[in-house]
């Protein structure tokens, strides 16, 4: 499938709710990537954080392009002992709409345990400001969940790169948690992810890319862009077999629902 444009005149707009726009490797294309994925009917992306050392970069890079950010301190990178300090100064950034991206990860980064420690604090920092966070998590879901009930979000969030089982989403969901969605499930393997999308609720999944990574099938090289997002979005609406005005309708509604601050400035 290739990335075109499916945006008309008097539809409402995508939004990427998960795009690292600021990372290095994009310097090169980043003006030609915001133009096409404005072309594509994108109106916003979100840009998360994963260490304090790259907070002005995406400070510059949401301001330069009139979108916003969220900060965080993600399991792969090094953190420093005031790191967490710093992070709270950051997240008073006007244009700042969540904590994260942050999580824990069993295959990357620090022991378990630390994660964890690390985690505990954002959440604590999420709740006392009335964020919703943006969360990773790869193989430590089980953790993760004990931790969330423990520490409940009353501002929410998201699963960022959600992959997991049916029963899995739903103890996820009960917890007043989105999904995100990205193009994982393209894969001609993903067969048995497919078949758990295709169920889910649609009024609790946010659309998102991961630019630069996990680019969809249908594209070979380069990095993951941006103005791919509505064509995933067609090969999601066509997996799950409803209209793509729908889709776009209902993830639009729940992406700035999840983040407050950019309702305020992007409309219901």
């Amino acid at each position: 499938m290739p990335a075109r444009s499916l945006y008309h005149a008097g539809m409402e707009a995508w939004i990427d709710s998960h795009c690292h726009l600021d990372f290095p490797e994009l310097d090169a294309e980043r003006a030609t990537m915001v133009a096409a994925a404005r072309a594509a009917g994108l109106s916003h992306l979100l840009i998360p954080g994963v260490a304090v050392v790259h907070f002005p970069r995406q400070a510059r890079v949401a301001d330069t392009y009139g979108f916003h950010c969220a900060y965080g301190l993600h399991p792969w990178y090094p953190h420093g002992p005031d790191d967490l300090d710093r992070l709270e100064d950051w997240l008073q950034h006007p244009g700042c709409v969540a904590v994260g991206e942050c999580g824990l990860d069993k295959l990357r980064g620090p022991a378990l345990e630390q994660q964890i420690a690390l985690l505990e604090a954002q959440l604590e920092l999420a709740r006392q400001r009335e964020l919703p966070v943006i969360l990773h998590v790869v193989k430590a879901h089980e953790p993760l969940l004990r931790l969330l009930r423990r520490q409940p979000l009353p501002a929410g969030g998201v699963v960022h790169a959600f992959q997991g089982s049916a029963e899995l989403a739903r103890r996820y969901l009960a917890l007043g948690l989105n999904l995100g969605i990205g193009a994982a499930f393209t894969r001609p393997n993903a067969r048995r992810w497919q078949a758990v999308l295709a169920r889910l609720p649609l009024e609790q999944l946010l659309l998102e890319t991961d630019a630069p990574a996990l680019r969809p099938a249908w594209v070979d090289q380069g990095p993951n862009r941006p103005d791919y997002l509505p064509a995933i979005a067609e090969a999601l609406a066509t997996l799950r077999q409803q209209p793509l005005a729908d889709l776009l309708r209902q993830t639009r509604q729940t992406t700035l629902k999840c983040f407050p601050r950019l309702r305020e400035q992007h409309g219901s």
